[in-house]
């Protein structure tokens, strides 16, 4: 008969401290033979690990070390008062202008500020202009239909879908849209009158589009005039990207605002 099968020693849990223990009586005098003294036992985890010694050509160069500016970013380090050239990218983005949208009477002096500022855009390299008719319903219908308290919503929807459809054609084509921020100057404290300087901005409110303006110029009275960028949904980093290019060809480049 073979002799029964005895149960392997309890090693406790993996997470349980491990260390023998002696179990000495405090009156024993144990033998060293016996028990070494295991405070003399060299730890392993203290030796060196030869796989971890520095790989000299990993060291840094002293020579780079003393330069301040190395690896630094240049637009953040130069000197503010200088104008700084727009940073290098990798090709122009294609854009289409539209000074009226197909459906907005826009002024022919804020029309050719907008387009001055597109023409310095693309001098830069920073955009090249995409050929497409833009041709949108005017939006105001449908905005002052969902804006205006007790008006029937539902007039907006063919409106609204009628340009989504054709916005998704032109973005297709083309990631970013240029045009005037307002057709005319800016109005008075008594109000825009028949002529509402929202035409060319709120058919994105619509949309969803992401969109921004950038500084074109000054017009006859004075007044600023902007450049609407309006980019295709999800495109904010495109856009603020072009806006950020913008400025800095501003500041290499200044225009009467600046001034």
């Amino acid at each position: 008969m073979s002799a029964p099968t005895q149960p392997p020693p309890d090693m406790g849990h993996p997470s349980r401290d491990l260390t023998p223990s002696l179990n000495l009586d405090p009156g024993q005098n144990p033998n060293p033979s016996q028990n070494p003294d295991l405070s003399r036992v060299p730890d392993p985890s203290l030796t060196p690990d030869p796989s971890l010694t520095p790989d000299p050509s990993l060291t840094p160069d002293p020579s780079r070390m003393s330069d301040p500016t190395h690896n630094q970013d240049p637009g953040r380090m130069s000197d503010p008062a200088q104008p700084q050239p727009p940073p290098p990218h990798l090709s122009p983005i294609p854009a289409i202008w539209s000074p009226d949208l197909g459906f907005a009477d826009t002024d022919a002096d804020i029309a050719a500020l907008a387009y001055g500022a597109v023409e310095r855009l693309v001098e830069a390299g920073i955009v090249r202009l995409v050929s497409w008719d833009v041709r949108l319903d005017d939006p105001g219908p449908a905005w002052l239909a969902l804006r205006t308290p007790g008006a029937d919503a539902a007039v907006a929807r063919p409106l609204r879908e009628a340009n989504d459809r054709r916005l998704a054609e032109l973005f297709g084509e083309a990631p970013l849209l240029l045009t005037p921020t307002t057709p005319n100057p800016p109005h008075g404290h008594e109000g825009p009158g028949d002529r509402y300087s929202t035409a060319l901005t709120w058919a994105f409110n619509l949309s969803g589009h992401p969109a921004a303006s950038v500084p074109a110029g000054l017009g006859p009275d004075g007044c600023p005039v902007g450049l609407q960028l309006v980019a295709r949904h999800g495109a904010e980093p495109l856009l603020l990207r072009v806006a950020q290019l913008n400025e800095l060809n501003r500041s290499a480049t200044p225009t009467a605002l600046d001034n």
